[in-house]
């Protein structure tokens, strides 16, 4: 469930770089660690996303570190000739 969003001054696209996720009976947050972690390689594979480290907690205590990746949210990546 997103918590929060950072919109890349960038490319204006919005990212939910804060959320909670339920694992069973375990609800996790996940926080960027910085949130311009946006990543524009439009210019060689075209596409346009975030990824970074996250902090990893529960009930308020941080539990560890973790990677996220999210695409989906610039534009639509192209592929081939249209």
């Amino acid at each position: 469930t997103p918590v929060r969003t950072w919109r890349s001054p960038r490319t204006n696209t919005p990212y939910p770089v804060s959320m909670t996720l339920k694992t069973g009976a375990l609800t996790w947050r996940l926080d960027p660690l910085m949130d311009d972690q946006e990543l524009d390689s439009r210019q060689s594979t075209g596409a346009v996303y975030w990824e970074g480290a996250v902090r990893v907690s529960r009930d308020g205590a941080d539990v560890g570190r973790a990677y996220l990746e999210l695409t989906g949210y610039a534009n639509a990546l192209r592929i081939g000739k249209e």
